[in-house]
């Protein structure tokens, strides 16, 4: 079966040999998922998940159901009561049924931007789509290597900053000062270009606690289009 349309739920016991292969891939997902909850400002209304490597050899319901409940997480400003506490990886499904969600699973063959085991998402919202793709490099570690037209190596852990920015030099040294002065330190930086629009997607891997200014600040940067900032183990 290489493409599957999900349009019931369709709960899979997991063998208990392959679990060990399996959950990394359970964490991705939900990350990935995250990421989207974290920069949407749509509605979500259809999610394509692929699936290569290893991945495509895996159950794909399950892996899909986890990476709902990142998907379908909602930020604090639109909570209401405890429906937060009621998605998990069971429901997950049936309550992206509900709100109206279609969720196509597809396997494919070959690799992504030389990556053998990953899962890519689009992402389509009322008015445009957002393109996500990561991997597992090992245990514990994943990785975000594709931010819609963009190929980077960013970390799908901690607090990230994320700047899509015209690509001309000292924009990494000009966001690199503004987080220094709110004592926030950069652990990783990943960047990636697209020649095309002369755009570049900058991630900042980094400590410390943001204020609320913080966001405006970076946006008033010459040359930023866009910054979203991100809490991925929040």
């Amino acid at each position: 079966r290489k493409d599957v349309a999900l349009n019931a739920v369709n709960f899979v016991a997991i063998d208990e040999k392959i679990q060990p292969v399996i959950v990394p891939y359970y964490e991705l997902a939900r990350r990935l998922g995250l990421v989207f909850s974290e920069i949407r400002s749509e509605r979500l209304k259809e999610v394509a998940i692929r699936f290569y490597g290893e991945a495509a050899t895996l159950p794909l319901e399950p892996i899909a159901s986890h990476l709902m409940v990142g998907a379908l997480k909602t930020k604090p400003s639109e909570r209401r009561g405890s429906d937060v506490d009621l998605l998990n990886m069971v429901n997950s499904l049936s309550i992206a049924k509900e709100k109206g969600i279609i969720i196509e699973l597809s396997k494919k063959e070959g690799t992504l931007t030389s990556h053998t085991n990953v899962i890519a998402c689009d992402f389509i919202t009322e008015h445009g789509k957002i393109h996500l793709a990561g991997t597992v490099y090992a245990k514990d570690i994943y990785r975000l290597i594709e931010f819609d037209k963009y190929n980077v190596d960013a970390d799908l852990s901690g607090k990230n900053v994320i700047i899509k920015n015209f690509d001309v030099p000292g924009i990494i040294g000009h966001v690199g000062t503004i987080l220094a002065g709110d004592s926030i330190n950069i652990g990783r930086v990943s960047s990636g270009r697209n020649p095309e629009d002369k755009t570049a997607m900058n991630i900042f891997n980094v400590e410390g606690d943001w204020h609320r200014g913080l966001k405006a600040n970076l946006e008033a940067v010459q040359h930023v289009v866009r910054v979203w900032m991100l809490d991925l183990d929040g």
